[in-house]
């Protein structure tokens, strides 16, 4: 019987994902699920994602196909988080993901008129999801083009929290020094520049600037067992 403690793994991206790049991203990451899987064949893997569109649910896909359990914290309750999804495509995916997912809502931060509009109370919501699922995983997966903004809850946020542990415009009590490691699929997006490489695993481990292959992971053995 398998009674060895989960691996968690945790996904942010970008939700405008280029759709010539799809299948590629899925075999990237495909292929970290393997690897991980292969080097602690002991520990059931399971996925942190807020299923938005694009990266979240791509990533949620390939882990359902792969047999790992969804787990889905939501930044908003789901009549205010599905104002984002602009389409009813995107809306049946969203639903039917959840159905497979065992769902977590997270705290409001503001009232929920604030949150019904757009603007810095809802950015904070994300940036609280983001957070939650950095510091929860043990591995952030991120569907990244590598640039280093700073909008409030993206991508480059939640990756700079993952591998500092800080992370502006969230309350003291969302810090959270726990650092990990990031593996970064080189994603471009629809409305930026194309990129070189598309789908190339990146690792990014805390205070260390030389980046690795897969293999990066293997020091984090003494972490999970």
């Amino acid at each position: 019987m398998n009674n060895k403690s989960p691996i968690t793994l945790g996904i942010s991206g970008h939700r405008d994902l280029r759709e010539q790049d799809k299948e590629i991203l899925r075999k990237s990451v495909r292929q970290i699920f393997q690897f991980i899987r292969q080097h602690y064949p002991n520990h059931p893997l399971e996925l942190l994602s807020p299923l938005a569109e694009g990266a979240d649910t791509l990533v949620a896909q390939v882990a359902l196909e792969e047999n790992l359990r969804l787990i889905a914290p939501l930044p908003l309750p789901q009549h205010l988080y599905e104002m984002d999804f602009g389409t009813r495509e995107v809306q049946e995916t969203f639903s039917e993901l959840l159905k497979q997912a065992e769902v977590i809502e997270l705290p409001l931060l503001d009232s929920e008129k604030n949150l019904s509009t757009y603007g810095d109370a809802r950015d904070r919501q994300y940036a609280q999801v983001g957070a939650y699922v950095a510091s929860n995983s043990l591995i952030l997966i991120a569907l990244w083009d590598g640039l280093p903004l700073e909008k409030t809850g993206g991508t480059s946020q939640v990756v700079k929290f993952k591998l500092t542990g800080n992370m502006k415009d969230l309350p003291k009590d969302y810090q959270n020094a726990k650092t990990g490691a990031v593996c970064q699929i080189v994603t471009p997006r629809k409305s930026g520049e194309a990129l070189k490489d598309v789908g190339e695993i990146r690792v990014l481990l805390p205070d260390d600037d030389e980046v690795k292959t897969l293999e990066g992971l293997i020091s984090l053995r003494p972490n999970i067992i």
